[in-house]
């Protein structure tokens, strides 16, 4: 600015201007790139086992999900996630920029079409039929994980949702 100022015939009060002008929109730029690099960095790390749908619905307000954090970095090792990777991805958590926990639209109709999408948001379906096919308790215990799972995310699993789910799952061949 001091080079260019007196070749472009500016004044003291026009060159702050300028100056002004040029940082507020550099830092505009430089917070949404980070926002972006952080994005990123939690779609690297965290869907390596999670999906995406169930980091977003993960809290983490405080330090309640920086023990999530600190596992994940014990299990895969300190080289796949830094300290400073861990921090980067709890304070871009703990903001959710950019990161809504809209539900995914259900396309079709029906309790298994519920089931698949809902469900296999955050959890593998893999996941899901398998824990079915040795749940060791009552079609009870499912009514009460999908409680869970609406107290968990109201505005992603409806109270219809749920129970629709929950009959769904009721109605599979391996609970009877």
């Amino acid at each position: 600015m001091d080079m260019m100022a007196p070749l472009a015939r500016i004044t003291k009060k026009q060159k702050g201007e300028v100056l002004h002008y040029l940082t507020e929109h550099t830092k505009h730029e430089v917070m949404e790139a980070v926002s972006d690099n952080d994005r990123t960095l939690v779609e690297q790390k965290c869907s390596t086992c999670h999906s995406l749908g169930r980091v977003k619905l993960e809290s983490f307000k405080g330090n309640a999900g920086r023990h999530v954090l600190e596992q994940m970095q014990t299990y895969a090792g300190s080289e796949f996630l830094t300290d400073k990777e861990l921090n980067r991805i709890q304070t871009f958590l703990q903001s959710k920029a950019g990161f809504e926990s809209i539900a995914p639209p259900v396309k079709g109709s029906g309790p298994a079409v519920i089931f698949r999408v809902r469900c296999s948001a955050c959890h593998s379906l893999e996941r899901i039929i398998s824990k079915v096919r040795n749940e060791q308790g009552t079609t009870d215990t499912w009514a009460h994980i999908v409680a869970r799972m609406r107290e968990k995310a109201p505005d992603w699993l409806s109270e219809s949702e749920a129970e629709e789910i929950v009959g769904y799952i009721k109605s599979l061949p391996d609970l009877k």
